[in-house]
C-alpha cells in the first residue's frame, strides 16, 4: 500500500505569489514535491498548475513543460519554483500517475500592485522611468495621470501604500486644483483601482512605490525624472532687455559681420543628454534636429525663435535671435560758394525690418520707420524768426527741423561719403538722437549748429567719429574727410 504524494509550500495556507507579468523580479516560491511511502515504491508522479508557472531553479531558466514532465518516486523529495501566473486564486495538484483518487491539491495565491504613468511603458518604469515637468516653472505642463491598480484573492488583509519624495512631486486626486496629497494608504480588500495626478515641484528624482503590505514580492517602482528647462542661450550674441519683465523670454542680437554661426543650446536641470530624452522633449527653432542643440546662420539678417516642449507642452521659455545688418551713411555735398551754391550734409541709417520692429519696441518714441532712413537737418526759412545775411540773403539762424526721405537730402548730390557698420546699440543711439533733435525745438544756426554739425553728432551717437564740429564746419570740411577716410 502507498500513500498519496504530498506537497509543502513556505505558509500552511498554500503558496504566495507575485504576478510574473506585473512583477518579473520577484522572488519565486519554492514548492517541495514529496516522496510518496514506502520510499522504495518506483511510481510515477505528475504535477498540475493553474496559476503559476514551474521552474526548476529559483532564478533564471525556462518554465517546465508539466504536461510532458513526470517525477519518480526515487527522484523525491525535490523543491521546484513557481511564478504567479494572472492573479486571484489558483492551485497545485501533485498526483500518482494512473490512481485519480490519489493527489493532493495546494492553494495558491496570486497578487499583482501595478501604477501606471501616463507615457511610461512598463518595461521602461524602472529605467529610464517617466519624465515630467518643473510646473513651478513651466507652469502650462499639465499633471501627469498615475493609474493604480491591484488584484489578488478576494478578502485578503493588508495594506495597498503609495509612496513618493513630497519634496520633488506633488500627488493630487484630479488633474487641476484641489490639496496635495500626505500619504495614500487604502486597504487591499475592496479596492478597485484609482487615477491619481502627478505634478513636479522641484528638479530632481523620486521614485513611486506601490507595495502590497501583506505579499513583500508584490511592489511596482516607477522612477520619475522632474525636469527644468534652466535656459535656452546662444553662444554669441548680446543680450537685450525686451521690457517684458518676464525673465522667461530673452532676446540677442547678433552682427552680420560675424563669422561663425550661432549655437543655441538647452540647458536642464537635472543635466542630461540627449539620447537619454524621450520623445517630445526638445528645443524647437533654427536649423538642425538636436533635442537640446540648434543652430541660426549669420550669413544674413533674420529673426530665429527658439522654444522648447515638454512632452508636447510649451515651457513658457522663449529666446529671439535677431542677425542684424545695420549701417550708418554720412554724405556731404561741398557746394560751390562761388557760384553760391550752397553744401549740404545729411545721414542715413539702414536696418532689416525686423531690426527696426525691435527698436520700436524698446523705444515707443521711435515709432515711424522714416528714423531708419534718410534724414538732415534743415533751418525752416519760412518761420518768421528766421534770420538772414542781408548780402547773401542766406539764413543764418531759424528754428531747426528734421527733415526725412527725398527732403532730408533736398535733392543734393554727395561729393564724399562712407557707409559704417554699426552695431545694435549704436543703431538705438543714432535713431533715439534724430528723434530726440526732432522733437528738441532748438535752432538751426550757420555758426553754431548746422547740418555738417548735426550729421558729426549723429556719427558720434551712432558710435563712427568723424571730424570735430566746431562752428561753421562746412559740408567741404565733411565731404573731404569722408573722400580721405
Amino acid at each position: 500500500m502507498t500513500n498519496c504524494p504530498e506537497l509543502s509550500t513556505s505558509k500552511a495556507t498554500g503558496a504566495e505569489s507575485a504576478n510574473r507579468t506585473l512583477h518579473p523580479d520577484a522572488a519565486r516560491e519554492p514548492l517541495l514535491l514529496k516522496q510518496t511511502l514506502p520510499a522504495d515504491w518506483n511510481g510515477l508522479m505528475q504535477l498540475e498548475l493553474t496559476g503559476a508557472v514551474a521552474f526548476w531553479t529559483p532564478t533564471g531558466g525556462v518554465p517546465i513543460v508539466l504536461s510532458e514532465t513526470v517525477f519518480t518516486n526515487a527522484q523525491l523529495p525535490q523543491t521546484i519554483y513557481l511564478e504567479g501566473d494572472g492573479c486571484g486564486m489558483g492551485e497545485a495538484s501533485f498526483a500518482v500517475v494512473g490512481l485519480s483518487d490519489c493527489v493532493t491539491n495546494t492553494p495558491l495565491q496570486i497578487f499583482g500592485a501595478n501604477a501606471t504613468l501616463a507615457g511610461v511603458a512598463e518595461a521602461d518604469e524602472e529605467s529610464p522611468g517617466g519624465f515630467i515637468a518643473d510646473r513651478t516653472v513651466h507652469t502650462n505642463a499639465p499633471r501627469t495621470m498615475l493609474t493604480l491598480e491591484a488584484c489578488g484573492p478576494y478578502g485578503s488583509p493588508g495594506n495597498l501604500i503609495l509612496t513618493w519624495d513630497s519634496s520633488v512631486v506633488k500627488i493630487y486626486t484630479a488633474p487641476s486644483g484641489g490639496t496635495a496629497l500626505t500619504q495614500f494608504v487604502t486597504p487591499f480588500h475592496g479596492f478597485n483601482g484609482t487615477n491619481l495626478y502627478v505634478e513636479g515641484i522641484a528638479p530632481g528624482t523620486t521614485t513611486l512605490n506601490w507595495p502590497y503590505s501583506a505579499q513583500t514580492n508584490c511592489t511596482d517602482n516607477i522612477q520619475v525624472s522632474v525636469i527644468k528647462v534652466e535656459s535656452i542661450l546662444p553662444n554669441i550674441g548680446q543680450e537685450v532687455d525686451d521690457g517684458d519683465g518676464n525673465n522667461q523670454t530673452k532676446v540677442f542680437v547678433i552682427s552680420v559681420t560675424n563669422t561663425s554661426d550661432v549655437t543655441v543650446t538647452a540647458t536642464l536641470n537635472p543635466l542630461m543628454v540627449e539620447s537619454a530624452l524621450p520623445s517630445g522633449w526638445t528645443i524647437n527653432g533654427g536649423q538642425g534636429s538636436g533635442k537640446l542643440q540648434r543652430t541660426c546662420s549669420t550669413d544674413s539678417a533674420s529673426k530665429t525663435e527658439f522654444t522648447f516642449t515638454c512632452d508636447g507642452t510649451d515651457s513658457g521659455l522663449k529666446t529671439t535671435i535677431y542677425v542684424y545688418d545695420t549701417q550708418l551713411g554720412l554724405y556731404a555735398d561741398e557746394g560751390n560758394a562761388a557760384q553760391d551754391k550752397y553744401g549740404h550734409s545729411w545721414w542715413k541709417f539702414t536696418a532689416d525690418s525686423d531690426i527696426e520692429d525691435l527698436v520700436r519696441s524698446l523705444n515707443p518714441d521711435v515709432d515711424d520707420n522714416k528714423y531708419f532712413g534718410v534724414a538732415g537737418w534743415w533751418p525752416n526759412t519760412q518761420h518768421p524768426d528766421a534770420k538772414f545775411d542781408p548780402v547773401h540773403d542766406w539764413c543764418t539762424e531759424a528754428p531747426g527741423e528734421v527733415r526725412f526721405g527725398t527732403r532730408g537730402s533736398g535733392g543734393h548730390t554727395a561729393t564724399g561719403f562712407k557707409v559704417w557698420d554699426i552695431g545694435f546699440d549704436d543703431l538705438v543711439g543714432g535713431v533715439t538722437y534724430v528723434h530726440d533733435l526732432e522733437t528738441s525745438g532748438q535752432d538751426w544756426t550757420v555758426l553754431w549748429d548746422n547740418c555738417t554739425d548735426e550729421a558729426i553728432i549723429v556719427g558720434n551717437e551712432a558710435g563712427v567719429d568723424t571730424i570735430s564740429y566746431h562752428g561753421i564746419t562746412s559740408p567741404a570740411d565733411l565731404s573731404d574727410w569722408l573722400n580721405a577716410n
